[in-house]
């Protein structure tokens, strides 16, 4: 029970990265304001957009295709959470992967948004390339959130952890046996039947 909901937490979180990745931030902003930004469209987003707020699956699709992509470093976060295997896949196999993946994000995530209880998120200034964030929910929890990110001309967000566990970390445990047994064809099959 507690690692499904800290999967329900690392979906709304690795949520908050896509559809709030539309600010628009300077290059030269710190990575600190890069996820204030971030944040306050969060907010603002997942109180007025109607297809977010009902978890419709092509809305938040077409959001993660506007704004998600430009902001993170999605192929970094696929190579980490899949693992050494990644090295072994073609790049046909690597890109076919990162679209399975984005769709098997959209369809788990669409859900929780529905769910949504945040009603604040606190930004404090950045260490090096780590930015901490306290995410506040209308119930009185919190989570403790960390964005790990990178500037290759402009900030990046490429991996995210949630009360000390990255996602990256939790998703690699989730497919280490389907990726054991066949590699990246293997789970690319996994995929795409857990969304078709």
């Amino acid at each position: 029970m507690k690692l499904l909901n800290w999967m329900k937490k690392s979906l709304m979180v690795m949520g908050f990265v896509a559809v709030g990745a539309g600010a628009s931030v300077a290059q030269a902003a710190p990575a600190d304001d890069v996820i204030f930004s971030m944040s306050n469209q969060i907010l603002k987003d997942l109180r007025t957009n109607q297809g977010l707020k009902s978890g419709n699956k092509a809305a938040v699709a077409s959001y993660v295709d506007a704004n998600i992509m430009p902001k993170v470093n999605f192929r970094r976060w696929v190579s980490s959470a899949v693992g050494p295997s990644w090295n072994k896949a073609n790049s046909q196999q690597q890109e076919e992967l990162m679209q399975v993946m984005r769709r098997y994000f959209v369809s788990t995530y669409s859900g929780k948004l529905v769910k949504n209880t945040v009603n604040a998120i606190d930004v404090y200034p950045a260490k090096g390339s780590e930015v901490k964030t306290i995410v506040k929910h209308n119930t009185g929890d919190t989570d403790t959130v960390i964005y790990y990110m990178e500037d290759q001309g402009g900030w990046r967000v490429y991996d995210v952890a949630v009360n000390g566990v990255k996602v990256s970390t939790t998703y690699r445990g989730q497919f280490k046996n389907v990726v054991a047994k066949g590699g990246v064809p293997a789970l690319i099959s996994d995929l795409k039947a857990k969304t078709n």
